[in-house]
């Protein structure tokens, strides 16, 4: 519907009753609430709405599309607390029960010593315990470095899109996107259609995103007037705790990140180790490889397993089907036997993590 948020489309449709309503309601009736909640009549045709949702459904199942709601459980907690947070993402991949988010963003025309910085916090990152999901938009430059060095080192991503997800731009991203995707590493999100195009103003609303489901922005290199100092605004605004690395103000694309410091709007970043401070993280002490020669297991209990362990923290077990690829009528079984061979443990609400033995 047009015109209409989270925060204005929930008493909307609590005004309506719900779906079933929504179909039979009378028309003088439903162009008074579509007025009401200023939605004009004639740009909210009920029979072009349940027909368009009709034939995305049909796009979703050819491209192995799901939809995440704002009321699932999966639905990113910080992104909940933005009005203006879409009801809906389309996605691909796996989702992750909530955990916390950094966002990582800059300018695509990145330089050489940038990329090397953004890839060395990354890789710091994924040393520690229980590190965030790196989240960005998989454009060229920091954005896709980001996601890189996320994959090469086993950390799990989100790739946020400005456009549908019957394709991936820009095309030279694809193999990082198909990584993402095969590797049970995340997902790539978007709140448009199957098959609506990029769009220049779509990629702003795409930064709010973002912002929103990430409680760290990182900014690596950016303009005064780039769409990661957008990106850095709308943080601030969300409350977010925001993070840039300085470069020479002779530099354009350095200028972003220094008025964000100097405004004392950012954290000044240096290397990893302050990336990992200021997340408050912990290294990760070294544990011995998971040892298989004394128990005999399956090929799918040895993805299980993996899953779990690659986690990191507690995993719920719609997502473990996810990363793994085993079938969700074979999990609880699978699941089973590893607790009972003390493997792995449960916790409330569906979630597992490793058993540690000690």
């Amino acid at each position: 519907m047009p015109a209409l948020n989270r925060v204005s489309m929930l008493p909307f449709w609590e005004a309506i009753g719900g779906f079933q309503e929504f179909t039979s309601i009378p028309q003088q009736e439903w162009e008074s609430l579509c007025l009401n909640y200023g939605v004009k009549p004639e740009k909210a045709d009920r029979e072009i709405a349940i027909k368009s949702a009709m034939g995305e459904a049909v796009l979703m199942e050819k491209y192995r599309i799901n939809l995440l709601c704002y009321d699932d459980y999966n639905y990113p907690t910080a992104l909940l607390e933005c009005p203006d947070a879409p009801l809906v993402l389309y996605y691909k991949g796996s989702l992750f029960a909530d955990s916390n988010h950094l966002a990582i963003v800059g300018t695509r025309a990145a330089s050489r010593d940038c990329k090397e910085i953004i890839s060395e916090i990354v890789g710091q990152i994924s040393q520690c315990e229980n590190p965030p999901i790196i989240v960005s938009g998989l454009a060229h430059g920091i954005d896709v470095c980001a996601q890189k060095a996320a994959v090469e080192s086993g950390l799990r991503t989100y790739a946020v899109l400005a456009h549908g997800l019957g394709t991936i731009y820009p095309a030279a991203n694809r193999d990082i996107a198909t990584q993402i995707l095969e590797k049970g590493l995340g997902a790539v999100l978007s709140e448009y259609p199957c098959n609506k195009p990029a769009d220049k103003f779509q990629f702003l609303e795409r930064n709010r995103i973002i912002a929103g489901m990430s409680r760290w922005l990182l900014v690596g290199e950016s303009s005064l007037k780039g769409g990661s100092m957008v990106t850095a605004k709308i943080a601030f605004s969300y409350g977010r705790e925001i993070m840039a690395i300085p470069g020479s103000p002779t530099n354009s694309n350095a200028q972003g990140c220094n008025q964000l410091i100097k405004h004392n709007m950012a954290y000044l970043i240096e290397n990893g180790k302050d990336v990992v401070e200021i997340l408050g993280l912990n290294k990760r002490q070294e544990e011995p490889e998971l040892s298989f020669n004394s128990i005999q297991l399956s090929n799918e209990e040895k993805l299980v397993l993996l899953a779990i362990k690659r986690n990191g923290g507690p995993i719920h077990i719609n997502d473990i089907g996810k990363a793994s690829g085993v079938e969700s009528s074979n999990l609880p079984f699978i699941l089973l036997n590893l607790e009972m061979n003390s493997l792995i443990k449960s916790l409330p609400g569906n979630t597992y993590k490793i058993y540690n033995k000690g």
